[in-house]
């Protein structure tokens, strides 16, 4: 396998990661098995799609939830609290990776977590966003598709003219992996229970 083109996920590949926490956040305010990594209902898919606005995703779960009295600011903190940064041996990884390969970022992500997202890169690493190591950056709630629809990995593909047979894709949830070789171009699933991106890079001979 000749691979000249990378597409990476963000959350959990490169950012890290802890999805029981919103679980247990959402829980503690009534709103019980509404999300987990795997699975999650149509009003994370839709705000995650730009298809709602976030005041519409949280009056949404205002009203989902069990507990009275909930505030925009709680429903926030709960959704974000699955964010836990990204480690400086992340960009140092990126960029010897950009320096073989045609890197390319897509995330399934959101107006909310996005932004404490890029809050993150300012405020700890000093940088605004991922411009500099991707050749484009591609969002679900920009894109209006999230993973694992294989019209979101076709954009890509088309937008860029790459040939499918030398891309790949990694990222940490299967059900996306598979969505990408649907498509038609080589994915691996990045199981963090047992390796990072780069010792999986490494097995692979990347």
């Amino acid at each position: 396998m000749k691979i000249k083109n990378l597409i990476l996920d963000l959350g959990g590949v490169l950012y890290d990661l802890d999805y029981l926490k919103t679980q247990d956040a959402f829980s503690s305010l009534g709103l019980g098995d509404y999300f987990s990594q795997l699975n999650q209902s149509t009003l994370f898919d839709n705000i995650e799609e730009g298809k709602i606005t976030v005041d519409h995703f949280v009056n949404e779960l205002i009203l989902l939830s069990k507990t009275t009295g909930l505030k925009k600011g709680q429903i926030i903190d709960a959704w974000n609290a699955m964010l836990l940064g990204m480690k400086a041996d992340k960009f140092e990884l990126l960029t010897e990776l950009k320096a073989k390969y045609n890197l390319y970022l897509y995330s399934n992500t959101n107006a909310i977590h996005i932004k404490a997202v890029w809050q993150h890169y300012r405020e700890v690493h000093g940088i605004s966003n991922l411009d500099d190591y991707f050749i484009k950056v591609y969002l679900s709630n920009d894109m209006g598709i999230r993973k694992p629809k294989e019209a979101g990995f076709d954009l890509i593909v088309t937008e860029n003219n790459l040939i499918k047979e030398e891309t790949l894709f990694i990222d940490d949830s299967p059900q996306h992996v598979t969505g990408a070789i649907s498509s038609g171009i080589n994915g691996f699933w990045l199981d963090l229970k047992k390796e990072d991106l780069r010792s999986l890079l490494k097995r692979h001979g990347f």
